[in-house]
């Protein structure tokens, strides 16, 4: 029978190694489980024991359907998964059957793959960090440090309900954000709508009966007139124009050398700058809130 070498968490945080004797890696990973034991590392020892390893794990995956590639998440998802997660550890269950319940609800849809896939990896010894990080790129690198600070401390149940109400304060922000800015977004895009309407429509109906009235057209009338004949006759070539001059600027600031302009000129930006500005400065307090509230030092 194959050898396992482990290197686990008990109950009050306490890190503990040993070997222990399983069929496969699964039945080891059970074994520690019944023994209150959250497994961080599972090594295989005796050699002969590793064509039934990786049968094993073969068969847990063809067995489950599992999809391929980092599964993107919304942030109402990652909060879902966040609060599930914790009030599961909270109630004293150990994370693979935690992430085993949650992976039999139906209504958690994209989330029973993410959480299936989690599940193997901690089963196969990867720690629940490692995994978030491999199987989403939607965790970050902060929740994914909590998380490992959470399993080395034994708190994760804790430092995950404290992540669940950070999120959320933050989904909320970013939500008063959006909505102060929808009354000011429509009155520009109200603005450029009706001039374009003038210059496309307006105009041209105004230009017949200015041609009967046999007047001089002001300049400012007559200049008017040119850049609506302009627009009607070469509009392809302006919405052409525009357009490589927005994927442009998109890829610019997309740049990582130009993030620190970008960051500063929309601060600069009247009424939406200021908006910007009060966003900042109350997400970065409750990002350090957090970080605090979970025992890093200042």
């Amino acid at each position: 029978m194959p050898t396992f070498a482990y290197t686990a968490l008990k109950g009050d945080g306490k890190r503990v190694t040993g070997e222990l004797d399983a069929g496969d890696r699964g039945a080891a990973m059970d074994l520690l489980d019944r023994g209150g034991l959250q497994p961080m590392k599972l090594d295989l020892k005796d050699e002969s024991g590793k064509n039934g390893s990786a049968q094993s794990k073969a068969k847990v995956k063809s067995d489950e359907s599992i999809a391929t590639g980092p599964i993107k998440l919304k942030k109402q998802e990652i909060v879902l998964f966040t609060e599930e997660l914790s009030e599961l550890l909270g109630a004293g269950l150990q994370l693979e059957p935690a992430l085993r319940v949650m992976e039999n609800r139906e209504e958690l849809g994209k989330l029973k793959s993410l959480t299936t896939r989690i599940r193997i990896e901690v089963r196969d010894g990867m720690s629940f960090s490692d995994a978030l990080k491999k199987t989403s790129p939607s965790f970050g690198d902060l929740y994914c440090s909590l998380a490992r600070a959470g399993e080395v401390s034994g708190a994760l149940s804790t430092i995950l309900k404290r992540q669940a109400s950070y999120l959320t304060a933050i989904q909320d922000l970013q939500g008063k954000v959006k909505m102060a800015l929808i009354y000011p977004s429509f009155l520009i895009a109200s603005g450029i709508a009706v001039v374009v309407l003038f210059i496309t429509f307006l105009i041209p109906q105004l230009m017949g009966l200015l041609d009967n009235t046999n007047s001089e057209m002001p300049p400012i009338g007559q200049f008017m007139i040119n850049v609506s004949e302009f627009i009607t006759s070469w509009w392809w070539v302006i919405l052409l124009f525009v357009t490589i001059i927005v994927v442009s600027f998109i890829s610019y600031i997309k740049n990582p050398n130009n993030h620190e302009w970008w960051d500063e000129t929309k601060l600069k930006i009247p009424l939406f700058g200021k908006v910007l500005k009060t966003r900042f400065f109350v997400q970065f307090l409750e990002t350090l809130a957090n970080l605090v509230g979970n025992g890093l030092p200042l």
